[in-house]
């Protein structure tokens, strides 16, 4: 839900992104397993550190939908 919701505070407006992201990146951060990797729910453990980083790389604008 964090990789979805995320798109939407992106798509939104610059305010309700700086709003979203420090609270979505400190979860993700607590989150996060002593091996670097993350739970993803009942999807597994590669899913989840794939979404997870996904998330946390919206601000660098890797990827072609997240650039404005």
């Amino acid at each position: 839900s964090n990789f979805y919701a995320a798109q939407a505070f992106h798509m939104s407006s610059e305010a309700d992104y700086a709003e979203f992201y420090p609270k979505v990146r400190d979860a993700i951060l607590k989150a996060q397993g002593g091996d670097g990797s993350w739970q993803g729910d009942s999807a597994g453990q590669v899913y989840g550190t794939s979404m997870n980083l996904m998330v946390l790389t919206i601000p660098y604008n890797y990827l072609p939908m997240f650039q404005r």
